[in-house]
């Protein structure tokens, strides 16, 4: 399941925050943006833009009540639908890539 590809990230991200109560982690990976937009953006995240704005946000936009997320995901959005979901906080994983980062979703337990 690509996250960003469902309607309502934060009840998918929900919906995994029970079976790893200790007994396993869930990581995600997503496209390597940066933190905020900046104007003189890399290739990879033109890229990402291009996507967004003409297949993944139409797409999500489409769907009632959708959390329009579209492609490009900001670290900081996707903490927000892990707590949201009921995880404590979102680790970045040191696995260096030109295109992905890898997050592991921290529990409270």
């Amino acid at each position: 399941m690509v996250l960003k590809s469902a309607y309502w990230p934060d009840r998918f991200l929900l919906d995994q925050s029970g079976p790893s109560d200790g007994l396993g982690i869930v990581v995600v990976m997503d496209e390597k943006v940066s933190e905020a937009f900046h104007p003189d953006a890399g290739d990879v995240e033109r890229l990402m833009y291009g996507f967004s704005n003409f297949i993944c946000l139409p797409d999500g936009m489409a769907h009632l009540h959708s959390r329009g997320t579209g492609t490009v995901m900001r670290p900081s959005t996707l903490r927000a639908y892990a707590v949201e979901a009921g995880f404590s906080d979102v680790e970045v994983l040191p696995i260096e890539t030109d295109t992905f980062r890898f997050y592991r979703l921290v529990t409270l337990g």
